[in-house]
């Protein structure tokens, strides 16, 4: 392991450790509310923005306060915010979007009967905040990469934050992924390796077709623990 990811391990354990300080002093979660009124009117008079979501919205998708604050409030005892979006769009357009160009960095955003849900907790929030803007260098990747590959900052975050929630950080320290424009056919040619991954070099990589068409195929590095 680098000196640079050791220093970054370090302060993201840190953070998580401290959660709730870490949090945008502005972000207000289920726990700050007595009532579920009090809760569904702050959620009408302040709908999440970008900010909040983390990235943007579906064109057209409405906001939910009602929905909102009645997932919230059952939520409550875990401090999950929820914000639902109502829209009329089919599920693959949601698919691609949320995959795409509206990944949400920091949310968890999920495909409902009615639209879209996003939620997200203090832990979660004060990970996200925390993850590393740079992409990982060669040393740390251990696998060469692909040359038209770009760096996806929300699914390197969310893979590495799932290894801490799981307490699988003894086996992996770190996920980082990338996402190229071209089938997973062609990737396991490129990679060289069979349908279930591979692991070569300490690191063990697999690909996830993410759409058809156009097609979009996220590649995830996986770095054991030293």
């Amino acid at each position: 392991m680098t000196r640079d990811s050791i220093h970054r391990l370090v302060a993201i354990t840190a953070v998580c450790a401290l959660a709730t300080s870490a949090v945008s002093a502005q972000q207000r979660w289920p726990q700050d509310f007595p009532t579920r009124a009090a809760l569904a009117q702050a959620m009408q008079q302040h709908p999440p923005g970008e900010r909040e979501l983390g990235g943007p919205l579906y064109p057209g998708a409405v906001f939910d306060a009602a929905c909102s604050a009645e997932y919230s409030w059952e939520r409550r005892s875990w401090n999950i915010v929820g914000w639902c979006f109502r829209t009329q769009a089919d599920r693959q357009a949601l698919k691609a979007f949320i995959t795409g160009a509206g990944r949400p960095y920091g949310p968890s955003a999920t495909i409902t009967g009615e639209g879209l849900l996003y939620q997200i907790d203090p832990k979660r929030q004060a990970f996200f905040d925390s993850f590393t803007e740079f992409e990982p260098d060669a040393s740390e990747l251990k696998v060469r990469r692909h040359p038209d590959a770009r760096y996806d900052r929300s699914c390197s975050a969310q893979r590495s934050y799932e290894l801490v929630l799981h307490a699988r950080q003894d086996k992996w320290q770190r996920a980082w992924c990338f996402v190229a424009d071209a089938t997973l056919v062609d990737l396991r040619r490129f990679f060289k390796f069979g349908e279930l991954g591979d692991q070569r070099a300490g690191a063990l990589v697999s690909l996830t077709q993410v759409t058809d068409e156009p097609p979009r195929t996220e590649i995830e590095y996986l770095i054991p623990a030293q």
